[in-house]
């Protein structure tokens, strides 16, 4: 008997008993159905959160105040004098941004909005990759000057002015007047944050407002082609010079927080696998268990066929091709129905992050394919070692 006449016996076996062999094949569905859905949510989650931070900036470097020292923190305030000697000093920076934040309440007569208020520099908008809708954003004149003009970002301007032009109207800023220069394209939410609320304003302007002589961090980028490593050298270099050689910052990259953030998605998304895969060795189970009851209930047909010519590797070979069958048609399944509720899913819910991956759908079906072997195995030995007298005789 060849592979293909074993194939066909098989498949007559399958569909003599249509309800158990659907019944059958659900737990390997159910298996691959789950491995496809959850590593498309990891993926998706992986995918939304990189974009996330990438949408930061380009090699974005962020250098805060404070470290930590034989478990005891200590805090250094920045100053503007200090974002400038890394501009002149380190070689390998490109743009370097000084920021001041804290939160404020705009005003424009009865209206009021409690927004994020960021004052800056105005290498920010290069820096961090922000899009002007209209008007402009901080110059050098206006931090020379010390004028109080701000950028209102489009939820702001939506709160305050509504469908009007905000563009040199005053608002006022925990009552200090300021004067709308320009205003933010709509970006929307950002890692928990929305800068279409946020108002940036020069940093003296700021520093005035909230009453403070420092700065809350800095943002650094690279030169084209500089390696990240040694621009943080650099900078370091730069700040313990002028720290008295205290390393009392903390620096980070982009790059590495990327990094991090790869090798935490990665595990999630295999540990989200391997708990999926669960169900498939379940699934794998209920295959051996109806293979060896099917072997019960046929062990006359194998002892006729064995009294008529029939060797032992075309039994095993039959009852094999029955149980991987079934792992993979319903592995086939499976996927097909991973795939669409993915799709599904993310139609219903547009915010959930879901990406079907094709190493995930390899992975399932080959998972599929071999739990049909490994618990096919067992029931199509026991089948082809079955004394062809004794099976005769079985009532």
């Amino acid at each position: 008997m060849n592979f293909l006449e074993s194939f066909r016996t098989a498949l007559e076996a399958l569909l003599a008993n249509r309800v158990r062999s659907i019944l059958t094949m659900l737990g390997v569905i159910i298996g691959v159905l789950s491995v496809i859905l959850l590593v498309a949510v990891g993926q998706g989650a992986s995918d939304f959160v990189t974009g996330q931070i990438q949408e930061l900036g380009s090699d974005l470097i962020w250098v805060i105040p404070g470290q930590l020292h034989g478990g005891r923190a200590t805090v250094v305030k920045f100053k503007l004098e200090d974002a400038k000697a890394i501009e002149r000093r380190a070689a390998a920076v490109e743009d370097v941004a000084a920021i001041v934040s804290g939160s404020a309440s705009a005003r424009l007569g009865a209206k009021r909005f409690t927004s994020s208020v960021l004052g800056v520099t105005p290498s920010y908008k290069k820096l961090r990759s922000t899009r002007l809708a209209t008007g402009t954003f901080i110059s050098e004149a206006d931090m020379e000057g010390e004028r109080r003009v701000a950028v209102i970002g489009s939820e702001v301007a939506r709160q305050l002015f509504g469908s009007a032009n905000p563009l040199g109207s005053r608002i006022k800023i925990d009552d200090a007047p300021f004067q709308v220069i320009g205003t933010m394209a709509e970006g929307g939410r950002s890692l928990g944050q929305n800068p279409d609320e946020r108002i940036y304003v020069p940093l003296p302007a700021a520093q005035e407002l909230f009453q403070i002589e420092g700065i809350n961090q800095i943002f650094v980028t690279p030169r084209a082609g500089a390696p990240v490593e040694s621009t943080i050298k650099q900078i370091t270099d730069v700040l313990k010079t002028r720290f008295g050689g205290r390393e009392d910052f903390t620096i980070q990259s982009q790059s590495a927080i990327l990094a991090k953030l790869d090798s935490i998605t990665a595990a999630l998304t295999y540990t989200l696998a391997a708990i999926a895969g669960i169900s498939l060795l379940v699934g794998g189970i209920g295959i051996m268990n109806i293979m060896l009851v099917s072997v019960r209930e046929r062990t006359r047909e194998i002892g006729i066929r064995k009294a008529v010519g029939a060797r032992k590797k075309d039994v095993l070979l039959q009852f094999l091709i029955e149980a991987v069958t079934l792992s993979v048609v319903g592995g086939i399944v499976g996927i097909v129905l991973g795939m669409l509720g993915a799709q599904a899913a993310h139609a219903l819910y547009p915010t959930l992050p879901v990406r079907t991956t094709a190493w995930s759908v390899t992975v399932a079906f080959t998972f599929a394919f071999a739990v049909g072997i490994f618990f096919g195995v067992y029931p199509a030995k026991k089948a082809a070692e079955l004394d062809p007298i004794e099976a005769l005789r079985y009532e």
